[in-house]
């Protein structure tokens, strides 16, 4: 290989496989911009990375470090399940995490739970708190997993720890007492029924049996509504301790079905 083409490999490593702009090219090599600008003319390859590719690459130089935890990746989880979002930026190269809520604190507590995220400030609307994440290339694969398919999907290999079930309870979960049982549900609104089963099903391995009422939310078992809340522990959000407000019913799931 002459040392030409050893150059243009060069240049195409820093350009390509790393990502540097011409001028942090220059830099790298101590030469000036202009000298590395008449070298990709000659090479051809200015026109590899087309302006939208560029402007991203710029945005995203200073977040590579930005590596979400596998708690963090359980939080989104269970985010996605209730209020969350994900939103695809223009050209598919890099998403968002979006999320409306009725408590600020409650988006404050999003955002201390995924520290790797940097978010806009919470914007009031019509009622309800509203803020965003940064762009990441990051959260593309997130994106890809919930909403690859066109359509809003529980993933099939979700699995319901105890991270991913305390911030669905949070943001889409309600208990219902009243003078025979205490409904504990959780919304799947916007999902399919495809859906619904992969969670009934998850919640089976996990020994709590749940079925699905006729408007597609998930119902726990009143017997194993306990479990439930010592699988979620306990509230770290006193916006939302109502939600915590379980006493146990008199009879049991077996003297009822006796009585009956």
């Amino acid at each position: 290989m002459s040392s030409e083409e050893e150059f243009k490999s060069l240049l195409l490593n820093l350009y390509i496989d790393k990502e540097l702009s011409q001028a942090l090219i220059a830099k790298e090599l101590g030469i000036h911009i202009t000298t590395v600008e008449n070298w990709f003319r000659r090479f051809g390859i200015q026109g590899l990375r087309n302006q939208s590719e560029a402007t991203h690459i710029g945005h995203q130089r200073n977040k590579k470090h930005v590596v979400l935890s596998n708690e963090e990746f359980l939080i989104l989880d269970g985010l996605l399940l209730g209020d969350g979002h994900i939103d695809l930026e223009k050209g598919g190269l890099s998403a968002r995490y979006t999320h409306g809520e009725k408590h600020r604190e409650t988006l404050l507590s999003i955002q201390n739970a995924l520290p790797s995220l940097a978010f806009s400030p919470p914007k009031l609307y019509n009622g309800y708190w509203f803020f965003k994440s940064k762009s990441y290339a990051q959260l593309v694969p997130v994106w890809q997993r919930w909403y690859g398919s066109g359509r809003n999907t529980v993933p099939d290999d979700i699995s319901l720890f105890r991270s991913v079930c305390y911030w669905w309870f949070i943001g889409d979960g309600s208990i219902f007492p009243n003078s025979h049982r205490y409904d504990l549900q959780l919304c799947l609104d916007g999902f399919s029924d495809k859906c619904r089963e992969t969670i009934r099903c998850r919640f089976t391995e996990i020994d709590i049996k749940v079925g699905v009422t006729s408007q597609g939310r998930i119902l726990v078992s009143a017997k194993d509504v306990p479990k439930f809340y010592e699988l979620i522990g306990s509230c770290q959000n006193p916006e939302y301790l109502y939600k915590w407000d379980y006493v146990a019913p008199k009879w049991t799931f077996y003297r009822r079905r006796k009585e009956l």
